[in-house]
């Protein structure tokens, strides 16, 4: 049964990190992807808490596209600005 989760990601717009943090996911495994605006994946990475911190110093100035899934549903992706 596939549940819509509530995620929030902050600063946005971002320089130098995000925090990404989750609710409603219950625990367990999750999968956060960031895309460009063409589609191409540019970050990833599985965790397992309500929050992770992304580095996101390397990552040209421009728009982005967060996705959060999680083994028992996922979250709207969501809109980032990444400024320099």
């Amino acid at each position: 049964n596939i549940q819509p989760l509530t995620c929030s990601i902050y600063p946005n717009p971002a320089n130098e990190n995000i925090t990404i943090r989750t609710e409603n996911t219950l625990g367990g495994k999750k999968m956060l992807t960031i895309f460009d605006l063409s589609g191409k994946e540019i970050f990833e990475t599985t965790f397992y808490s309500d929050e992770v911190i992304v580095q996101t110093s390397a990552f040209p100035a421009g728009m982005y596209i967060c996705a959060l899934q999680t083994e028992k549903g996922f979250a709207s992706p969501q809109k980032l600005m990444i400024r320099k």
